[in-house]
């Protein structure tokens, strides 16, 4: 969980450090660097969401390599990165995780659908928990 012993001075994102997609949906995690006495320059991933969102905290040296996305596809409609989302319908596909749109359903959301396993340099990863 996110305090304010951990605040920030950057927002960096890096293609070598990779990507973490918060476990709340909200999209990919910011990377920041903590100004605390107790951590200095240490690099952590937080919600990206508005006012801490979820409160997801998780230090960049403590996520392994396989929990990592690297190259998270841009949506074909121009609205920016793609989401990761769940099916959640019965059958085959149930509980697969795909990108998205980035807009909700409803709001204005394109058709972009790309299946997790199926994008390159992210066939093993997933969102850290």
């Amino acid at each position: 969980m996110v305090d304010e012993d951990h605040p920030t001075t950057s927002r960096r994102m890096t293609s070598s450090s990779g990507s973490v997609l918060c476990v709340c949906g909200a999209g990919v995690c910011l990377l920041l660097t903590s100004k605390s006495q107790a951590n200095p320059g240490r690099s952590y991933y937080r919600c990206p969401a508005s006012n801490r969102g979820c409160g997801f905290f998780r230090w960049l040296d403590q996520v392994r390599p396989d929990q990592l996305i690297f190259n998270i596809p841009q949506c074909g409609c121009g609205a920016g990165i793609c989401r990761l989302d769940i099916k959640t319908t019965t059958g085959p596909n149930a509980g697969r995780k795909c990108f998205v749109c980035p807009i909700k359903k409803g709001q204005g959301a394109c058709n972009f659908f790309m299946w997790l396993d199926a994008h390159s340099n992210a066939a093993t990863a997933f969102q850290v928990k």
